[in-house]
């Protein structure tokens, strides 16, 4: 009787711990269906495909909310809240332009390629939406689309698959190439054991950074078990525990590198001492400028630009100041190339003054709106003969 008993309490331990993982593993697929709550599917890597690949290191993420926090840098503007939204080939949405077309005949289309500089803030207070402006006041009858492709930290290495995916796309009657102090550090430290290159040694492919790899390849493990059930406890493990161990050993090799440390240095031989940073630079400036002349159908099509940071302006009296490492190799590369540059620092020391400052978010490399306006405006009247020339050359082919 005893074991009877016993029996009987077993059969309806596991009949009730069965029910229990039978109701879980129900209450999981109804929350999916219905919300889901707790995503478990991960929809969302139907679309980051490519970032576990070799094809294209381009997919920023399609709407990302920033907020500008800190007051002692963004002063009045703390606070500030807005969205960075990208459609599908990542180009920036502006709510206050149309939304970008693909290969339109009937507009002008000017596409940025660039990084942060380039991507900016909300939609009024980007680079290429102030230029937008500005051209807009020169050529009032003119219908222009601006394509923004900017995004934080992308440098020439980037820009070289990403030129190569958009420029068949789109179309673009001018390419402006923004490019700054920070892209020398980018292209060898962030992204040259990333580059992916052909026999003949062009750069086909930029893979996604480790932890990016790493955080997709998980879910695509996790999204393999058939049981919801297995997913949480695969997910809560992936994201609370595997994850941030990774990223941290990622971002102690990381940090000890500064991207900005070339430029940064005031030594006499900073061309012997980094000989092998400058030819990685040259090189994929060098490319991009191929990739450009090749695909525009006048090589006064493209543009590059180049903008000072604030210890340029200052000069002796700012503590940090910068050498001309960029400037130098992207004087070399635009005459080599041919393709038509532009170096704002004249232009710009005069627009700014005796108070450079002015223009900068305090204590933060970056332009604030009132730079980002006026670096509009300078680079609209930069590209504005381009820009005359271009219509009047339409013009005369549509009277013939």
């Amino acid at each position: 009787m005893a074991s009877r008993v016993f029996v009987l309490r077993v059969f309806r331990f596991f009949a009730s711990f069965l029910i229990l993982l039978l109701t879980l593993e129900l209450g999981l697929r109804v929350q999916q269906w219905a919300g889901p709550f707790y995503d478990l599917e991960f929809d969302f890597l139907e679309e980051q495909t490519s970032y576990l690949s070799n094809v294209l290191n381009h997919v920023p993420a399609r709407s990302l909310e920033t907020i500008l926090e800190d007051a002692a840098i963004f002063g009045e503007h703390a606070g500030m809240r807005y969205m960075v939204r990208y459609n599908s080939d990542g180009i920036r949405l502006n709510g206050l332009r149309p939304k970008p077309t693909p290969d339109r005949e009937d507009v002008t289309t000017i596409l940025f390629l660039g990084d942060s500089f380039t991507q900016g803030y909300d939609d009024e207070n980007t680079l290429p939406h102030r230029t937008w402006e500005h051209l807009k006041g020169l050529f009032p009858e003119s219908r222009l689309q601006i394509l923004n492709a900017g995004v934080s930290s992308y440098s020439p290495a980037i820009l070289i698959p990403l030129a190569q995916q958009l420029l068949p796309l789109y179309r673009p009657d001018i390419v402006v190439v923004v490019i700054d102090e920070t892209d020398l550090g980018d292209d060898y430290i962030r992204y040259e054991h990333l580059i992916r290159r052909n026999l003949a040694g062009d750069v086909v492919a930029v893979q996604a950074s480790p932890p990016a790899i790493e955080f997709l390849a998980g879910f695509r493990r996790i999204q393999s078990h058939s049981l919801y059930m297995v997913r949480v406890a695969h997910k809560l493990y992936h994201t609370r525990v595997h994850l941030p161990s990774f990223e941290a050993g990622y971002r102690a090799w990381y940090s000890e590198f500064d991207v900005l440390r070339f430029s940064s240095d005031r030594n006499q031989d900073i061309a012997e001492r980094y000989a092998t940073e400058i030819a990685v630079f040259r090189r994929n400036l060098f490319e991009l400028g191929r990739v450009l002349k090749e695909s525009l159908p006048d090589v006064g099509r493209a543009l590059f630009v180049r903008h000072p940071h604030l210890g340029h302006l200052r000069g002796q009296d700012d503590p940090r100041r910068w050498n001309n490492l960029v400037s130098r190799t992207l004087e070399v590369v635009v005459e080599e190339v041919e393709i038509p540059y532009y170096n704002t620092e004249t232009d710009m020391r005069i627009a700014f003054g005796s108070q450079p400052e002015r223009y900068f978010w305090n204590g933060d490399m970056h332009f604030n709106f009132r730079g980002v306006s006026e670096y509009g405006r300078l680079l609209a009247a930069r590209m504005a003969p381009m820009l005359a020339k271009m219509e009047a050359t339409n013009e005369s082919r549509d009277e013939d």
